[in-house]
């Protein structure tokens, strides 16, 4: 185990101005988004974590109001050459509505006790949702924070946070089982991170083996560098096994956690006037007599504690400090690209107007480049440039900052190799699970098939089909010709008798079928050149870019012009997602910017 002050740490200005900035990020809230070093006390319900809590800090919050163990309580103590004391709230959610009404309460008190600041407690469960006593509606537990800053001349830097203590069972009336794993996952949340001391209070008079939180601590912290045991309750142990137990966790023989174990005596349940002097020679005098004085001064009592944690957390704070200042860097690039590949906003009317005339003036631009009205002579920089400004309207593409994306981007598709097994079920199963859709282009088809005369007056048709018919004669001649003998020079020839056999198109079904093939394929030949005139001519020149309402129309300087703000939001409004995803990146950006805008200073 690790000696008890391994070194002495410089209390001067530079350290004071580190903690001073980890404890600004954590006030503008860059806790919630990136880890910041921190004291966490965590423990059973009834383990007398709160009393720990008050000792380090010297202040007693009154216990009658019973409302800090239901939330979390970070109180942050700063030497200033003016005093302080500001009570704030820091929402858990961060919606608009919870802001708004952290942002209300804030609270400066000249001290922390009597009425004033027990009221104080009881507006801020109110704000948290909180219900006041059993009949009362609300929450039994809130993720909102607590927070008390805490500025004298005479105070020691130190920042603590309070968690609700564990429990198993839930009371009817109280709690549910649904806060018992609320809490639960509030104080896995709280020391998970690397970053995070965790301080685990555990009564003397109770079976360590027992407790819940140093299983926690275990999962969070197996190598246990940066968990610290705490003792509490040494005066309510009235059996020497469970005493010399105790004792033997502060002697180091429990090694489950490297930094040790210390012990101190809480504040009694009716002391609730005692100054924090008192409250110190009353722990010192208990500890000078045996069994205790016995163990290494260095890990009993309060003191010794605070001196304990403030050289952990400036460990901590030093190590992590440069990670912390690079991590807010990240995050802040991170985010503001993030916000530029949604493109300029179009939450305003004159936002929606101005992204729509942009793209009527390239789709313009772009007509004039294919018509070969926007210059004479060689236009394809222009063109290219044209293509280029269409392309990232939706896409975007950083290739001047990231040249190699070239490379990368205009690699050609690859097709996978076809398999083995038949497409046709594939296909069968896609053709039945499209059924339905087709019916209505089917039963204009059939109208027209069965309404519509078979018309065609198109002379090409007419050549078309007797080339066909011409082709199958010939290869029906084929099959009939018989070789004469070497006097008439191997020249083919069909028998008379042969050509009379042969069965009229009337006798053959075959036949049949294939006159019709023929006339089907002589028409499809004319009718494909024709649709795809119809296609350029009508589809394309007259519906797409000359009717009154094509989109060149559409998208017109005036139509633009005249557009109501509904309509605008209609067609170039941003969706709820977009517009929720842009909301939070800029929230981001400003607390980032926030942050490393502290770190600087």
């Amino acid at each position: 185990m690790a000696p008890a002050h391994s070194k002495t740490h410089d209390t001067g200005l530079g350290n004071r101005n580190l903690l001073d900035k980890i404890d600004k990020l954590r006030e503008l809230g860059v806790s919630k988004q990136i880890a910041l070093p921190q004291l966490v006390v965590v423990g059973d319900q009834s383990s007398g974590k709160s009393s720990v809590l008050e000792s380090l800090t010297g202040y007693y919050f009154p216990r009658s109001v019973g409302l800090c163990t239901r939330h979390s309580t970070e109180i942050v103590c700063r030497r200033e050459a003016i005093p302080s004391i500001v009570v704030t709230i820091q929402p858990a959610e961060a919606t608009p509505e919870r802001a708004e009404l952290a942002r209300l309460f804030r609270h400066e008190l000249k001290e922390l006790k009597g009425q004033a600041f027990a009221d104080v407690l009881r507006e801020a469960a109110r704000v948290m949702g909180l219900r006041s006593n059993e009949d009362s509606e609300g929450a039994s537990f809130s993720k909102d924070v607590l927070r008390v800053e805490i500025c004298g001349p005479h105070e020691e830097h130190l920042t603590v946070i309070d968690v609700p203590g564990i429990f198993e069972n839930a009371q009817d009336g109280i709690s549910t089982a649904r806060d018992v794993t609320l809490v639960k996952s509030m104080v896995k949340d709280y020391i998970k991170d690397s970053r995070t001391i965790i301080l685990a209070v555990i009564p003397c008079n109770v079976d360590v083996a027992t407790q819940t939180i140093l299983t926690y601590a275990a999962e969070a912290d197996p190598e246990g560098k940066r968990t610290l045991g705490v003792l509490t309750k040494p005066d309510l142990v009235s059996e020497n096994a469970t005493r010399e137990a105790a004792m033997d966790l502060v002697r180091g023989k429990r090694r489950d956690i490297q930094v040790g174990y210390y012990v101190v005596k809480n504040r009694g349940a009716d002391d609730t006037c005692s100054s924090k002097e008192d409250r110190d020679l009353e722990e010192k005098m208990f500890f000078g007599e045996e069994p205790w004085s016995r163990l290494d001064k260095s890990r009993l009592g309060i003191p010794a504690l605070r001196i304990r944690l403030r050289e952990l957390l400036m460990d901590r704070t030093k190590s992590e400090f440069p990670n912390v200042r690079r991590e807010i860097n990240e995050r802040l690039a991170e985010a503001k690209a993030q916000l530029e590949a949604l493109g300029q906003p179009r939450s305003t009317a004159d936002e929606q107007r101005a992204y729509l005339g942009k793209i009527e003036k390239l789709l313009v631009k772009t007509d004039d480049s294919e018509s070969g009205a926007a210059s004479d002579g060689d236009n394809s920089e222009d063109e290219n440039d044209t293509r280029d400004d269409l392309y990232d309207i939706t896409f975007p593409l950083p290739s001047d900052e990231y040249g190699e994306l070239d490379v990368v981007l205009s690699e050609p598709c690859r097709c996978p190799a076809p398999q083995d097994d038949s497409i046709m079920k594939h296909l069968e199963q896609l053709y039945l699970k499209s059924r339905g859709f087709e019916m209505g282009t089917a039963k204009l088809l059939i109208h027209v098939e069965r309404e519509g005369r078979s018309i065609i007056y198109n002379p090409s048709f007419d050549r078309a089909l007797n080339k066909v018919k011409a082709e199958r004669n010939a290869k029906k001649f084929d099959d009939l010709k018989v070789c004469l003998p070497l006097d008439m020079e191997n020249t083919d020839v069909v028998k008379y008798d042969d050509l009379k056999k042969a069965p009229s198109p009337a006798e053959d079904i075959s036949a049949t079928s294939c006159i019709i093939h023929d006339v089907l394929q002589s028409y499809y030949e004319v009718a494909s050149a024709r649709f795809s005139d119809m296609v350029c001519t009508q589809v394309i020149d007259y519906v797409l870019l000359g009717a009154n309402n094509s989109p060149l129309n559409v998208l017109s300087a005036n139509r633009i012009f005249k557009m109501t703000a509904e309509q605008l939001d209609m067609v170039a409004g941003e969706d709820a997602l977009s517009k929720s995803a842009r909301e939070m990146l800029k929230n981001d950006i400003k607390l980032f910017e926030q942050g490393r805008k502290v770190l600087r200073t």
